[in-house]
């Protein structure tokens, strides 16, 4: 092999080493902005899982404020029903 054989060889090589960086350098900049786009989708999620959180611990609060009014309307219709209970035994 001559040394101008040599050359063009090292030159050749040179040459796809520089392409295989440039293709290197622009997948890492697509990662990088899949990157950046996956941050704004966790962010975005975990804004909604705050929200489900506050949404739940908000129904939560309904629901024993319910639960107390159901457990208040029994204790008025079971006493209802005593007073009703009290004034048929004193039907003559």
């Amino acid at each position: 092999m001559t040394i101008d054989e040599r050359i063009e060889a090292l030159t050749m090589n040179l040459e796809l080493a520089h392409r295989d960086i440039q293709d290197l350098q622009a997948a890492a900049n697509k990662d990088g902005e899949n990157i950046r786009h996956l941050a704004l989708i966790a962010q975005d999620l975990k804004a909604a899982v705050n929200t489900d959180g506050e949404n739940i611990r908000e129904l939560a609060l309904i629901a024993r404020s319910t639960l107390d009014s159901i457990r208040s309307l029994e204790n008025t219709a079971r006493a209802h029903e005593q007073r009703l209970d009290d004034l048929e035994g004193q039907r003559p």
